[in-house]
């Protein structure tokens, strides 16, 4: 296996776990801005903002867990043709 791209894509999973915890933190703190429940008249907009950019750091996650594991498992580098394992 090789170690280089082994600790690329394990900085990549450490980056986006560290982004979507960011991101949930940031989400979690506009929500509870809103008095009992209520957004401010610009509340709604920071909602939606706080939600996209949790959902988009969750499939940045996702990603990076899929292609270590990818790798990992079955030897698949990232980028690599469909199918193509470096694990012979």
């Amino acid at each position: 296996m090789d170690e280089r791209i082994l600790t690329l894509l394990r900085d990549e999973f450490n980056r986006s776990k560290d982004s979507l915890n960011v991101a949930s933190e940031h989400f979690d703190a506009v929500i509870r801005e809103a008095p009992g429940g209520i957004p401010y008249p610009d509340g709604s907009q920071r909602i939606r903002d706080a939600s996209k950019m949790l959902s988009d750091a969750r499939d940045r996650f996702l990603e990076a867990t899929s292609r270590l594991n990818r790798f990992i498992v079955d030897g698949i580098v990232p980028g690599a043709e469909i199918g193509r394992s470096i694990i012979e």
